[in-house]
């Protein structure tokens, strides 16, 4: 007649390895729960904005989430060139966004169209934006942001806006008729002629000038790019 087999007996190190290794699974499950998202970066979206555009929400699990498809909802809006999604233990999600430049302001029934030098249109704004030159003389098919100017002319004339980089400030427009006219925020009109391999040299000079006359608070009747080459200034 066989024995009855003795019951097993779970040993108490046993238990103690099992509670240890539930309480570690809750652990890292806890770590892995987004808590917070930080955006960083030069950037007018708020974490409200990335959340609503990625759908990211705290308490989400990171398990649940695609950080690849977070990114390219980000990517798909126009003012952003790269937005990189990092994960940081405690629960912060950290947002990185490199904005588009803008560089210049394009009038359009009443609104501007805010644009970068590629002539891609980053949004549709109801007042014009402080430091941005306007552009007139463009030929516009769209106003959608996302979209491009598609005027020829336009890769030149917001080359010029992306040339004078932080001296923008002192241009209120630029003209396009064929041949390239600026006017200061003072008025005063700058001849830079026709686009030519001349043309970044011209833009670089100019800079130069438009501080000087800042600083020495004068008001010239033009400055003239469009003969010699070399600026002549209309002083009174």
């Amino acid at each position: 007649m066989d024995k009855p087999r003795a019951r097993p007996v779970i040993r108490p190190f046993v238990w103690v390895v099992l509670f240890s290794l539930g309480a570690l699974a809750w652990f890292a499950g806890s770590l892995l729960v987004v808590r917070e998202v930080v955006v960083l970066g030069d950037t007018r979206l708020t974490a409200s904005d990335v959340m609503a555009v990625t759908g990211l929400q705290p308490g989400n699990k990171l398990w649940e989430v695609s950080l690849k498809e977070a990114r390219r909802a980000l990517e798909a809006l126009p003012q952003v060139k790269e937005a990189t999604l990092r994960w940081q233990l405690g629960g912060q999600l950290l947002v990185n966004i490199t904005e588009r430049r803008a560089v210049a302001a394009i009038p359009a029934e009443g609104s501007f169209l805010i644009v970068d030098y590629e002539g891609r249109i980053l949004q549709l704004s109801q007042e014009p934006v402080s430091n941005l030159p306007l552009v007139t003389g463009l030929e516009l098919d769209s106003r959608l942001p996302g979209k491009f100017v598609s005027d020829p002319a336009a890769s030149v004339v917001l080359q010029v806006c992306f040339l004078l980089d932080e001296e923008a400030r002192y241009v209120s427009e630029v003209h396009w008729d064929g041949e390239l006219t600026l006017y200061t925020i003072d008025g005063v009109p700058v001849y830079l002629g026709v686009p030519d391999q001349g043309l970044r040299d011209r833009v670089s000079a100019l800079r130069g000038i438009l501080v000087d006359l800042s600083a020495r608070n004068l008001r010239p009747r033009y400055v003239n790019f469009r003969h010699t080459g070399r600026p002549v200034i209309g002083l009174d």
